[in-house]
């Protein structure tokens, strides 16, 4: 049962004790007024591009003259991450009186993510290319996944997850073909999350609901990164099929 719901359904199962004394039966988890719970198979999958940019200088020493000449050097790295599930996970949603949709996994997704990355420097004057542009290329990872549910509304979002709870793994390619200062990588992000129907979520008749989510952000030039700034975009879709 996700966390939110299990802690109101426990503060009003903790009255009923007061309730035995009044002649009313106990309240169990499904039986508290305006509980409502069911179960979809879940897959997820998008698509997540990020660009980051970045100017600098490089420094040339003449050896006679010991004269140093800075050139300006730009980078701009390309990034690009297709995610699909492999294996369907279960999750419980739920809601409680006034309270927005809950989710919680009963078994995770398993989802398959591939990065594909350039990264191009143009360097000015006699200045050497940079060498990580040749260690790019293509990376695949392979992830837990399930949905949770947004505390002030109704709306589910997705996370990379362990049996634990959420994980924020780090970038695959470590040094080799880096992004820019403050570009933030697909598997540090936290999604905001997509609006959600309740009615649909709790009508039995409703077998397939299909949530779809895009999310884009524009990071500016920030003092502390220098001329480094970033712009990304993720389109996700959420697809849960009904269990019962």
């Amino acid at each position: 049962m996700p966390r939110g719901i299990a802690r109101s359904i426990a503060v009003l199962a903790a009255t009923a004790p007061f309730a035995l004394l009044l002649g009313a039966a106990p309240a169990s988890a499904y039986s508290v007024p305006g509980y409502k719970e069911a179960y979809f198979k879940t897959t997820i999958e998008g698509t997540f591009v990020s660009t980051g940019h970045d100017s600098s200088e490089c420094t040339v020493e003449d050896p006679e003259t010991l004269e140093r000449t800075r050139y300006p050097t730009t980078t701009t790295v390309e990034d690009r991450v297709d995610f699909t599930t492999r294996r369907a996970g279960v999750a419980q949603v739920s809601t409680l009186r006034h309270l927005a949709l809950d989710a919680g996994m009963t078994r995770n997704a398993r989802v398959h993510a591939r990065w594909t990355r350039s990264r191009t420097t143009v360097a000015g004057g006699p200045c050497a290319p940079d060498p990580q542009a040749e260690r790019c290329g293509a990376r695949d990872r392979d992830f837990g996944a399930g949905i949770f549910g947004r505390q002030k509304r109704d709306a589910f979002a997705y996370a990379l997850r362990i049996r634990s709870g959420p994980i924020f793994p780090d970038d695959p390619y470590g040094s080799d073909c880096a992004l820019v200062s403050f570009q933030l990588s697909w598997g540090k992000l936290q999604v905001a999350g997509t609006p959600a129907s309740r009615a649909r979520m709790f009508n039995r008749h409703v077998r397939k609901i299909v949530l779809h989510g895009v999310e884009r952000h524009s990071d500016p030039r920030n003092p502390q990164s220098g001329n480094a700034y970033s712009t990304r975009e993720l389109r996700y879709t959420i697809t849960l099929v009904r269990q019962r």
